[in-house]
């Protein structure tokens, strides 16, 4: 009797381990798709020479895929620089945790 509560804990506990370990997992792949998201837009927009379209259309892309990207001018008008901020959020569902991250990064224009 004792053996067979002992392999139902075991079984229980290997079970939400797992259960665990995969939320991990599939947060860390859905953050590095937010990475590389991010350089795609930031490349984009870079190539681009920060031209109004090009910004306005990976701020909608951006949008429609769930994240959120805003371009700013920051520089003067001799030297112009461009600030981007892309914010997304990590999520675990299993622990409940939803917490937004952000990268910024500068361009030259």
């Amino acid at each position: 009797m004792k053996t067979g509560i002992e392999i139902y804990i075991s079984i229980v506990l290997i079970t939400i381990m797992s259960v665990l370990c995969s939320s991990f997992m599939v947060a860390d792949v859905k953050a590095a798709d937010a990475r590389d998201a991010y350089y795609s837009y930031y490349t984009a927009i870079d190539n681009s020479g920060c031209a109004e379209a090009i910004v306005n259309a990976c701020i909608s892309d951006a949008g429609d895929n769930g994240y959120q990207l805003s371009v700013e001018e920051v520089g003067d008008a001799d030297a112009p620089l461009y600030k981007i901020t892309f914010i997304w959020k990590y999520k675990i569902t299993m622990l409940g945790v939803n917490t937004p991250h952000t990268i910024v990064g500068y361009i030259h224009g």
